[in-house]
């Protein structure tokens, strides 16, 4: 009888260990699992992060030729009361296009009916970067501006490029 109750209990504790063996097997491979999910992520998050930098890299290099980040100009626009120096150097620039014939400050003939100012930087408290197109051609201005006391606006050229159209 003490024999069938060992054999009993050393048939119970084999099965016993077998199913621990089992349980705890599945149990560290579905970790794994989730841990190479969560080594994945972290990689994704870490390039995520990598892109950020760059592009906060790249902002900032391309802000550093702003009217927002020179003190000079800011300081000069100041003393003269202007509160948005971009926003009314962009507005008075956008006035010179005209709804017909040639534009005031681009010297190039259009092939459609007239050139436009599309984007505008306003580089410092004297030079105005901008692209200008007809719808067929585009080119580029480099301007010098000069504010009076009235607040009144003077543009002149300071270079111009038209692109030809085989390059685009």
């Amino acid at each position: 009888m003490k024999k069938n109750v060992f054999l009993y209990l050393f048939v119970f504790s084999v099965l016993f260990n077998v199913y621990q063996y089992v349980n705890s097997k599945r149990y560290f491979t579905e970790n794994q699992k989730e841990i190479v999910k969560k080594d994945k992520k972290l990689q994704q998050i870490d390039a995520l992060q990598d892109s950020i930098r760059t592009l906060l890299i790249e902002k900032s290099d391309f802000g550093y030729f702003s009217l927002e980040n020179n003190g000079f100009g800011t300081d000069f626009f100041k003393e003269i009361g202007l509160e948005k120096p971009t926003d009314y150097i962009t507005s008075k620039l956008l006035e010179t296009n005209i709804p017909k014939g040639k534009h005031p400050l681009i010297n190039y003939e259009p092939s459609n009916l007239r050139f436009q100012i599309n984007k505008i930087r306003v580089l410092n408290h004297r030079w105005i970067i901008c692209d200008f197109t007809d719808g067929a051609n585009w080119g580029e201005l480099l301007l010098q501006y000069e504010i009076k006391d009235n607040k009144e606006i003077t543009f002149s050229v300071l270079g111009e490029i038209l692109y030809p159209k085989d390059t685009y």
